[in-house]
C-alpha cells in the first residue's frame, strides 16, 4: 500500500499493525529535498547524508596551487599553449585568493586551459567561473570526452571587470568524464583573465521515485554513508527489527545496506546487512562476515532484529525463497542506535523500511549452557534462554552420545571416554538445514561439532585443531577435507557451521574460513542429528545452539511486517 493518504493509513491500521517507523516513499521528491521530509507514518524525520551537489569537482580552481614549473603553469590543470602564446600566474588582476589565470593569445586559440573531471551520466551540473578581460576577451567549452564531441560549443564572455559565467549542462548517456575549456583571446598578444572556476552538480544521489527511495552511484570518490537515509534514533530493545526492501546493485564493487548505527553520522557502525562486492551478502557488526551471495538487479527483503547485545540478519528473495537466517552475532550492544539505510556507489531502490512496535526473535531448535549434569538441554547456551523471554527456548533435547561417554565438567560439556580416537553427542533437531555453533576449549588435537550424523562413519565434522578450523565429511568411513585454513585459535571463540541443502559455510571467531562449499553426497542431506565432538578428552564445549536455517518456513511469521 502507497500510505500518504488517508485511505492508505486506514488500511494500515486496520491490518492491526502498529509502527514505530514505516515509510513507503509514496511521494516523489527531487534529489536534495527528501531531507527533513516526513515519513509515510507522519512522525519520523528523514534525514540526509547526501554531499555531491556541495562536492567541487575541478581541483586547484582557483589557481592556488603552482603547477611543477615551466609549461606546467597550474597543479591540477592541463595547459596548452599555441605558437606565440603564453600561460601566467597572475598575482594582481585577481578575483578571489591570491592568484588567478593570464592567457595570452598567439594568434589563434590555440592557447588554453583544461580542467578533467569525472561526472553521472544523466545528471546536471553548474559550470561557473569569473573572467575579466585584458586587451581581449575569453571563452570556454564543455567536452564530453567519453564520445569525443562538445556538450557546449565554444562560447565567447567579455567583461570589463570580474564578472560570473554560469552554465548548467546535463551530461549525455554514457558519459563518465567531462573537460572544461578555458580559451585565450582570438587576437595576436590580446590578453584575458580567469579566475574561482567551479563544477557543482545541480543535484543529490537521494530521491524518491515511484514509491521508492532512489540512490544513485558514479561519484568519484567514494565513501560509505555517502548518500544515506536515516531516522530518529530509537532505544535499544531485544527484539527490535529493522527491516526493508531493496534491490541489489548492477555493478560488482556498488554497495548498499540496511543497518543500526551507534553515532548517526552515516554509516551503519552497530549492525548491518547488505549487498557488497561481488554481490556478496555481509552481516556486519564488529567486521564485515560474508554470509551469503545475491543476483544482481533482483529485489530482497532484508531484516535485522536486535538482541540485547548483537543481532540476528534474515533475508528473503531470489534463491532464499523464504525467510533465511543468516548469522547470529552477539556483539554489539549501543544502548541508543539510528535506524537507517547506507550507500557506496550504488544504484539501487529501497522500499518499505519499516520498523513494527511488535518485539520478535527467533528461538533456538536446541540450546545448552552444560549447567547441571550431561543428557537433557538447558535452554541456557545462548543470551536469550538465560534471561528468558523472548527468544528463549530450546531446553528438553535429549542428547545421545553416538562417540565415547560424555559429562559436565565447569559448566562445559566434556567427553569422559573416546571410542576409536573421538567421542561425539547429538540431539535431534528436527531438520538437516540449520546453523549450529559452539565455543571450543581445545588443550590437545581438536574439539568442534558434528551436523547430519547418521552413524560413525557417515557424518559432517567441523573443528578447529589449534592451528586451523577444517570442514570434513566422513562417507563411509573416509574422511574428505572440504574446507582447512589457519585461523588464529582463541580459548574459547565460536565455531560456527551454516548447512543449507548441499551448501556449507564455516566461521570461526566472527570471521568467515574458506568460501561456501558443496557437499553433495546422498547420504549426508536428511539427518537432523547435530552436536559436538572432541579428539581429546580434555577439551571442553560449551555454549550450543542450533537455529533453523529457515528453508521449511520456520521465520515465515516475518512476513506479516514486510512487504
Amino acid at each position: 500500500m502507497r500510505v500518504g493518504s488517508a485511505l492508505g493509513l486506514a488500511v494500515m491500521w486496520r491490518r492491526g499493525i502498529d509502527w514505530l517507523l514505516n515509510d513507503e516513499f509514496g511521494d516523489n521528491r527531487a534529489a536534495g529535498s527528501v531531507n527533513g521530509t516526513l515519513a509515510t507514518d507522519g512522525r519520523n524525520v528523514r534525514t540526509v547524508v547526501d554531499t555531491y551537489a556541495s562536492t567541487e569537482l575541478i581541483a586547484n580552481g582557483g589557481f592556488e596551487t603552482a603547477g611543477a614549473g615551466g609549461a606546467d603553469v597550474f597543479g591540477s590543470w592541463s595547459e596548452i599553449i599555441g605558437s606565440g602564446g603564453a600561460i601566467a600566474d597572475e598575482t594582481t588582476l585577481v578575483h578571489g585568493g591570491g592568484h588567478a589565470a593570464k592567457l595570452t593569445g598567439g594568434g589563434a586559440l590555440d592557447t588554453q586551459l583544461v580542467a578533467q573531471f569525472a561526472v553521472i551520466p544523466g545528471l546536471s551540473y553548474i559550470l561557473s567561473f569569473w573572467e575579466q578581460n585584458g586587451t581581449g576577451s575569453g571563452a570556454y567549452s564543455i567536452y564530453d570526452q567519453s564520445h569525443g564531441t562538445n556538450i557546449r560549443s565554444y562560447t565567447s564572455v567579455s567583461n570589463a571587470t570580474y564578472a560570473q559565467t554560469q552554465d548548467t549542462f546535463t551530461v549525455p548517456a554514457g558519459c563518465t568524464s567531462v573537460q572544461v575549456y578555458l580559451y585565450c583571446p582570438s587576437g595576436n598578444m590580446q590578453t584575458c583573465y580567469y579566475d574561482d572556476v567551479s563544477v557543482l552538480s545541480a543535484q543529490g544521489l537521494l530521491s524518491q521515485s515511484g514509491g521508492f527511495a532512489v540512490f544513485s552511484g558514479g561519484k568519484a570518490v567514494p565513501a560509505w554513508g555517502d548518500p544515506s537515509l536515516q531516522y530518529s534514533s530509537i532505544a535499544r530493545v531485544a527484539g527490535r527489527m529493522l527491516a526493508a526492501s531493496l534491490t541489489s546493485p548492477a555493478t560488482n564493487g556498488h554497495e548498499i545496506e540496511i543497518g543500526w548505527d551507534a553515532n548517526g553520522l552515516g554509516e551503519a557502525s552497530d549492525a548491518s546487512l547488505g549487498f557488497r562486492p561481488g554481490l556478496a551478502l555481509y552481516a556486519i557488526a564488529i567486521s564485515p562476515i560474508h554470509v551469503g551471495d545475491v543476483v544482481a538487479s533482483t529485489a530482497y527483503k532484508l531484516a535485522l532484529l536486535l538482541r540485547a547485545n548483537g543481532s540476528f540478519a534474515l533475508i528473503k528473495g531470489g534463491a532464499y525463497p523464504g525467510w533465511t537466517l543468516l548469522y547470529v552475532h552477539s556483539t554489539p550492544g549501543t544502548a541508543a542506535i539510528y535506524p537507517m539505510i547506507s550507500n557506496y556507489q550504488s544504484v539501487s531502490s529501497v522500499d518499505f523500511v519499516r520498523i513494527p512496535q511488535q518485539l520478535w526473535l527467533p528461538s533456538p531448535l536446541a540450546s545448552d549452557g552444560f549447567g547441571s549434569a550431561f543428557g537433557t538441554t538447558d535452554s541456557a547456551g545462548h543470551a536469550e534462554g538465560i534471561t528468558g523471554g523472548l527468544g528463549s527456548g530450546g531446553a528438553g533435547k535429549a542428547w545421545t552420545a553416538q562417540l565415547g561417554t560424555w559429562g559436565v565438567s565447569g559448566g562445559k560439556a566434556q567427553a569422559t571416554a573416546l571410542s576409536g580416537g573421538s567421542a561425539a553427542a547429538t540431539i535431534d533437531a528436527g531438520t538437516p538445514n540449520v546453523l549450529i555453533g559452539c565455543d571450543v576449549f581445545r588443550s590437545a588435537v581438536n574439539a568442534g561439532l558434528v551436523c547430519r550424523y547418521v552413524d560413525a562413519s557417515n557424518y559432517i565434522r567441523a573443528i578447529h585443531d589449534g592451528t586451523n578450523a577444517a570442514l570434513v565429511k566422513i562417507v563411509g568411513g573416509v574422511a574428505t577435507t572440504i574446507i582447512n585454513a589457519a585461523a588464529t585459535y582463541v580459548d574459547g571463540a565460536r565455531l560456527q557451521l551454516i548447512a543449507d541443502g548441499t551448501s556449507f559455510q564455516l566461521f570461526y571467531n566472527g570471521a568467515k574460513i574458506g568460501s561456501t562449499s558443496t557437499i553433495s553426497d546422498a547420504v549426508l542431506q536428511t539427518s537432523n542429528l547435530h552436536g559436538i565432538r572432541t579428539a581429546d578428552t580434555a577439551n571442553t564445549l560449551d555454549n550450543f545452539v542450533v537455529w533453523a536455517r529457515g528453508t521449511e518456513g520456520q521465520y515465515s511469521s516475518l512476513d506479516q511486517w514486510t512487504r
